[in-house]
């Protein structure tokens, strides 16, 4: 797929990767990330999907495809301190340690302090009840009311999902973008395409087959 602009009821302009493959979401958590910290920088930000792939499997020391593998946490991990974006760490905790490492790293701001420009974003590594799982980027924490949200960009759908932030642990829940929280744009995406000169426009419209729910229990973060 490629990159898209989201934008939330908070002001914040987030950055979205939509994943190439049905199993590529670290991949695609891990280009994110790397655009998210170097967009105000001199160093790459925007790298392709098949770069990163490339690389985890260099540091994996495997060739593993992504159809049919997911990818580990310590991987990521190791495939982010390749693309000159700081020293990342991986954590597998519990629910409630997750959640504290999230919010030491990304930080808490106001829902009514403006928009956040430079981020520290962290992968969450979501279990799904039932199996499998699915990794997901958290860049921004806002706090209103009294409670705090969780900016989720999820690149199964290259949305924005905002979602509650329970102390106990965060439960995500992968539902369709909802025009009064998170950003506009919901399910239909366009990107512009330069081929031999012509500039062609794609559509591709992305919903979950069934919608799931899971509990972080894996933190990708930057140490």
């Amino acid at each position: 797929m490629g990159w898209f602009t989201r934008f939330t009821r908070f002001g914040d302009m987030h950055l979205v990767y939509g994943q190439e493959r049905g199993m590529s979401c670290g991949p695609s958590s891990v280009a994110m990330c790397v655009a998210k910290i170097n967009k105000l920088s001199r160093a790459e930000a925007f790298i392709p999907e098949q770069r990163v792939r490339a690389l985890y499997a260099r540091s994996e020391g495997t060739t593993a495809e992504f159809l049919t593998h997911g990818a580990s946490g310590a991987g990521l991990a190791n495939t982010l301190n390749m693309l000159n974006c700081g020293r990342w760490s991986c954590e597998i905790g519990s629910p409630v340690e997750v959640v504290r490492r999230m919010v030491a790293t990304v930080g808490v701001s106001s829902a009514l302090s403006g928009p956040t420009v430079s981020v520290r974003p962290v992968i969450l590594g979501v279990l799904w009840k039932g199996g499998g799982g699915h990794a997901v980027v958290v860049d921004t924490i806002r706090e209103f009311r009294g409670k705090r949200y969780a900016t989720v960009c999820d690149p199964w759908d290259a949305n924005v999902h905002v979602q509650e932030i329970d102390e106990l642990g965060f439960h995500y829940r992968a539902q369709r973008a909802k025009y009064s929280w998170d950003g506009p744009g919901t399910n239909e995406h366009k990107t512009l395409d330069a081929r031999g000169g012509v500039l062609t426009e794609t559509r591709k419209r992305f919903e979950y087959d069934q919608p799931g729910e899971g509990l972080a229990s894996v933190i990708i973060f930057p140490s």
